[in-house]
């Protein structure tokens, strides 16, 4: 995001301030900004559509265009395919060890029987070895079979990782307007081909405009975070149009006066820059300089 400043001089000075001698006179002078948000592409590819024009108003949330997929579409196939290979691996693992864990149970069942027999002179220890020792490698298989689980499982999640991360691609391929307001610039166009952070097109919400002025240090007692101001712009006629605007920011450290701002008599020093919020109806524009004052009684008496 980033701050359009268009200072316009008319006259001899542009940003012009005094102390409000109760005259009728404007306490400060400046120009009309807005916040820009530059909409950047976030992935690779050619730009198959971008239904929009310079002046458009567009809502939060709709959908303008899109950036060609074909290569994720491609690349997601083939996550596709390797995740249903892994799949077949831990199948056949799982029944490897399914058939291992069948013959364990019959060969517990069996020592069981084997036991008893003994007991009652009907089997030989060597029965009960030969059955031992079954047992022994049985287990020893299972045990190597499962070795082979973690390597696989975590092969699927790498792969469910990827999958994840082209499908995130894909869903970011639509080019999405962040915010309520109008189109200023359309920096590219349809078939060009699109970069990682490269700037698609610039948009405001111009129904708020920013006043920036800057005060003398002798003012700044004067106004406060909150207050309602007015703001003065020309009208066609030569009459100036008033708009009500509040105090959203008072910078808090002291700047060299820039060589266009002025005081009535001679040259400050330092001035403190303030924004003012003012409601836009469409009259005010980027650039446009204005009059302040702080209070609403400076607008009847100009008139």
């Amino acid at each position: 995001m980033k701050t359009i400043r268009m200072f316009m001089l008319t006259g001899a000075v542009a940003l012009l301030y005094s102390c409000g001698s109760g005259d009728g006179e404007a306490d400060a002078y400046g120009n009309f900004e807005v916040d820009e948000i530059t909409v950047s592409a976030m992935v690779p590819g050619e730009i198959m559509a971008l239904e929009i024009k310079e002046g458009d108003h567009l809502e939060k949330g709709q959908r303008i265009g899109w950036i060609d997929t074909t290569d994720l579409h491609l690349q997601r196939l083939e996550v596709e395919a390797n995740i249903g290979l892994i799949k077949s691996q831990y199948a056949a693992i799982a029944a490897q060890i399914e058939v291992l864990q069948s013959n364990k149970k019959i060969l517990l069942t069996e020592i069981d029987r084997t036991t008893k027999l003994l007991a009652s002179n009907a089997a030989t220890t060597k029965n009960m070895d030969d059955l031992n020792g079954q047992l022994h490698v049985v287990n020893k298989q299972i045990a190597s079979i499962e070795t082979q689980n973690p390597s696989v499982i975590g092969q699927l999640n790498i792969a469910r990782a990827k999958l994840e991360q082209i499908n995130e691609k894909c869903v970011k391929s639509i080019i999405t307007n962040p915010i309520d307001g109008i189109v200023l610039d359309k920096i590219m166009r349809q078939h060009e081909l699109a970069g990682p952070g490269m700037p698609i097109y610039t948009i405001a919400d111009l129904s708020v405009m920013e006043f920036r002025a800057y005060l003398a240090g002798n003012q700044l007692s004067r106004v406060k975070l909150g207050d309602t101001v007015v703001v003065k712009v020309d009208g066609e006629d030569g009459d100036l149009i008033p708009f009500e605007g509040r105090i959203k920011w008072i910078s808090d450290q002291a700047e060299f006066t820039p060589k266009i701002i002025q005081t009535k008599e001679e040259r400050v020093d330092m001035v403190y820059a303030i924004k003012v919020d003012v409601l836009n109806d469409g009259t005010l524009k980027m650039g446009m300089p204005g009059e302040l004052y702080f209070s609403a009684t400076s607008d009847a008496d100009s008139k």
